[in-house]
């Protein structure tokens, strides 16, 4: 039954995957009875950026700083405590794997008399028991292979906190750049601002300007100096929430994200994978398949446990002593030991890893599921971003063509100093604004390649 409950929630689980994407995120072409859940993706309308690759991409920042923290990332108190978890899973598994091999025990009593109504001596008895556990029906494989399963899913548990660890610090270097990338930004704009201040109150003294142009380019130059503080705010909390994630005392990242750097840009080497390559590879898959087929060999040696269990024990002994025959023996045992009633205790428990083995098939489900949407919603968020960057670029250029023509017109005496503040204002919000877009592309991209298990 335990067997049956495993394959049954594996093909389950595909089963109701499939049935789900089809009205879904994905819309999958109808295959022939039979066919594996493999064969399904594959017929799949696959966007054209998941083309097949012929190695599993890899992700490139081109960034010195942010490789060596993507490398930091790996060395996390999280990934600690994931690998201690794994070394408990890998000891656990030594332990069901030991149950299935022989134990040997040895015995010695030593006991001597003396008196008027025994005669005095002492005597030596000693032996040795092997005992052979015969897993006649299969209970102890099938916790040993349990065991095997979860140690499988603590590694993939582990391999998926680093994949988290990677993303997170690749995005909060992202969010760091971008709001060192806007203080310099509004700095530049805030000396612009002066400078317009400078012509205004230059042309106020030559007559040529009334007061209106000069508060109107003071309220501007002082509406720009206010963000200031709230970006330098912004990248000193990226830099604490980096430098916490990789255990580092607070500040000491300050001297290593000096140097001035571009907003990154990651990138995959390659094309992506397909939905077939990636859906096997990803490590919180891979764990949510390995509990499940724990789950469902729990439940075989839980039905088991109800059958009787089979032993043989061979005995070797040898006695010796002043007063008596000093010889050796030996022999061999063999037992079936059942339970003939137990008020439904081992019914109830077999019910239990059933109902475990059911609710690990449905998170499987749940899984693939979400990793198929997730991976759909990533492509698309870092399509959208690149092309809002490119949007913004283009933005950028014409509000500088905008701010020259103000200032030229301006100093002609053809217009108000309002349209050359409007101007400059359009140039600021253009520059921040692609800013913005850069810093949700990077992050976008860091999310996809997790989403694809890099």
């Amino acid at each position: 039954m335990g067997r049956s409950v495993t394959r049954g929630a594996t093909l389950l689980a595909a089963a109701s995957l499939l049935a789900g994407c089809a009205s879904g995120p994905f819309q999958f072409a109808t295959t022939p009875a039979g066919a594996t859940p493999a064969d399904r993706l594959d017929s799949a309308a696959i966007p054209a950026v998941w083309l097949e690759a012929p190695a599993r991409p890899a992700l490139v920042s081109r960034d010195p700083v942010l490789d060596d923290i993507l490398a930091r990332a790996g060395q996390t108190p999280d990934i600690e405590a994931a690998q201690a978890r794994l070394d408990e899973a890998n000891t656990l598994l030594s332990a069901a794997r030991a149950a299935l091999l022989p134990t040997i025990g040895a015995s010695a009593i030593v006991t001597g008399s003396s008196g008027d109504l025994q005669p005095e001596g002492s005597s030596t008895n000693g032996g040795l028991t092997l005992a052979i556990p015969i897993d006649l029906f299969g209970t102890t494989s099938s916790r040993a292979g349990a065991a095997a399963a979860r140690a499988d899913a603590a590694r993939f548990e582990l391999e998926r906190t680093r994949l988290l660890s990677r993303r997170t610090a690749g995005q909060l270097y992202s969010a760091y750049r971008t709001a060192r990338d806007q203080v310099a930004l509004t700095s530049a704009s805030l000396a612009t601002a002066n400078d317009s201040l400078a012509l205004a109150q230059s042309r106020n003294r030559a007559g040529l300007e009334s007061g209106l142009g000069v508060a109107q380019a003071a309220s501007n130059r002082d509406a720009i100096a206010a963000v200031l503080p709230g970006l330098e705010q912004a990248a000193t909390a990226a830099r604490l929430g980096l430098e916490a994630l990789l255990a580092e005392p607070p500040g000491s990242l300050a001297a290593t994200l000096q140097a001035d750097a571009a907003i990154p840009w990651p990138q995959l080497d390659r094309q992506a994978p397909s939905p077939a390559e990636w859906v096997l590879a990803r490590p919180d898959l891979r764990a949510a398949g390995a509990r499940l087929a724990a789950a469902g060999l729990d439940a075989r040696a839980a039905q088991r446990d109800r059958l009787p269990s089979v032993s043989l024990s061979v005995l070797a002994s040898t006695v010796s002593g002043d007063a008596m025959v000093t010889g050796t023996g030996g022999g061999i045992t063999g037992s079936i030991l059942g339970t003939v009633f137990d008020f439904g205790r081992l019914r109830a428990l077999a019910d239990a890893a059933g109902a475990r083995a059911r609710a690990e098939a449905a998170a499987y489900e749940r899984a693939v599921s979400d990793a198929v949407a997730e991976v759909e919603t990533q492509a698309a968020r870092v399509r959208h971003a690149d092309e809002t960057v490119r949007a913004q670029a283009a933005a950028v250029a014409s509000s500088r063509d905008q701010v020259l023509l103000a200032r030229t017109r301006y100093t002609s005496g053809l217009t108000s100093f309002l349209d050359v503040l409007i101007a400059e204002r359009a140039l600021l919000d253009a520059r921040s604004a692609e800013a913005s877009a850069k810093a949700e592309r990077a992050d976008a991209a860091f999310a996809y390649a997790a989403a694809l298990g890099l």
